[in-house]
């Protein structure tokens, strides 16, 4: 296994930056955070990632989600405009931080989670390519 956590059938972005924020990441959840990064950059590959707010944070066509990296029950994935995004499946729950955020709840909590969250973060879905999605 590569040491940003993926097979060899990873997509060519992921930022060093963000590996060497890992590297000094102590907290339980570590393996499932991996986990979730690995689907949100695998859902496609113009998806990037930098630190932003002292956190991994997704992007396509601005700010797409951030993890919330004190969490250390679950994994907290914060979309910045998630109370624009349309939700059919009813992924997306809470209330963030900041009006207009909500966040998921980590996907172990229901097996569909990781693959309903890859088509939520996939840039080419009607979520990023709406006007409230697309906002940066």
């Amino acid at each position: 296994m590569a040491t940003n956590g993926c097979d060899t059938g990873c997509m060519d972005n992921r930022s060093p930056e963000v590996e060497a924020w890992f590297e000094t990441y102590d907290n339980p959840q570590k393996d499932l955070v991996r986990a979730v990064r690995s689907i949100v950059l695998d859902a496609d590959s113009r998806m990037s990632e930098a630190i932003k707010w002292k956190a991994p944070t997704f992007m396509f066509r601005g700010n797409l989600a951030s993890f919330y990296p004190r969490s250390t029950k679950h994994v907290a994935l914060m979309f910045h405009t998630g109370a624009s995004l349309p939700d059919p499946t009813g992924l997306l729950d809470g209330e963030g931080a900041r009006p207009g955020s909500r966040a998921s709840p980590t996907p172990r909590t229901s097996p569909a989670r990781p693959t309903r969250c890859a088509t939520l973060c996939e840039p080419g879905s009607a979520a990023r390519n709406s006007p409230a999605g697309a906002a940066a």
